[in-house]
């Protein structure tokens, strides 16, 4: 049992990650879009 959670803990952590790299360069491309080129 212990290990199911821990590889459950696992999976969160990465898509967490993944969410937060997306969020991230989605959240850049918006502002660079309004800077003045």
């Amino acid at each position: 049992a212990m290990r199911a959670n821990l590889d459950m803990l696992a999976d969160c952590i990465s898509l967490v990650n993944n969410g937060a790299e997306l969020g991230f360069s989605m959240w850049s491309v918006k502002n660079l879009d309004q800077i003045p080129h």
